[in-house]
């Protein structure tokens, strides 16, 4: 199976699980060498993820099948051409009519807050790379102690990047968006200052997810799309066409 006989159709049927066998490989290989094919899995998955958020997928299902049963339906001697495409038409309508409104109502509940919550997950120290011994800071977030971190931090003398990390955050966790910016911004001076890249791209990913936190969409987005085009950034898989794609909304809302 070549990306030329790959349609639409066939990238729904792959999405609901519908390919098995060599038909599937097929897919799987035409769609990891094809960017075009790629491009439009994802935006057909946002699709499916939109519908599924406001319960329409079924209403929409319903409506796909009576299409199918109509295109696919023999039609009648003498029966005009036209009335079978104004059929489809009017289905099709309907579909497109169902998912405006889901969309619609989405983007008027969309809110920084909410896309915060809908992809926020706290740092795992597991993700540390490169670091050496553990810190007190760093203990005290393996125990989970936020609260406390943030009394020991101030008395810190000469805090590490970690530190600042660690910090940051911890202030994260607790909902403080303004102290959490604060520290993860004055990391990223601490390495600029001494020509080091020390949790560098966690940084930046938290920071922006502090700025969504914080009602700053529009300091967040060239964060998330710095990571969204970077294939080798650490965190470049949750940052999805999708959640970039609301990102750009709520900076233009």
């Amino acid at each position: 199976m070549s990306s030329k006989d790959i349609n639409t159709d066939t990238l729904i049927r792959y999405l609901d699980g519908e390919l098995q066998g060599r038909e599937l490989a097929d897919i799987e290989q035409a769609i990891s060498e094809n960017p075009s094919l790629q491009q439009e899995l994802e935006s057909l998955r946002s699709a499916q993820l939109l519908v599924k958020s406001y319960g329409l997928r079924q209403q929409v299902g319903n409506i796909h099948a009576q299409m199918m049963e109509e295109l696919k339906a023999t039609q009648p001697s003498g029966t005009p051409v036209r009335s079978l495409f104004t059929r489809g038409f009017r289905v099709a309508a309907s579909i497109i009519l169902v998912i405006g409104i889901a969309a619609a109502y989405q983007y008027a509940t969309l809110s920084a807050r909410n896309l915060f919550d809908a992809n926020y997950t706290a740092y795992s120290i597991h993700q540390t790379r490169g670091e050496q011994a553990a810190s007190r800071l760093e203990q005290l977030y393996l125990h989970d102690s936020m609260q406390l971190i943030t009394t020991v931090f101030p008395n810190t003398k000469e805090p590490s990047q970690q530190d600042y990390f660690y910090t940051g955050n911890a202030y994260l966790q607790l909902g403080n968006a303004p102290d959490a910016i604060r520290l993860f911004t004055l990391l990223q001076q601490k390495n600029a200052a001494t020509n080091q890249h020390m949790l560098e791209e966690d940084t930046e990913y938290y920071l922006a997810m502090a700025y969504l936190l914080n009602r700053e969409p529009g300091k967040a987005l060239p964060l998330l799309t710095q990571i969204h085009n970077n294939p080798q950034h650490l965190y470049h898989d949750k940052v999805s066409s999708w959640f970039l794609l609301k990102a750009k909304l709520l900076r233009d809302k």
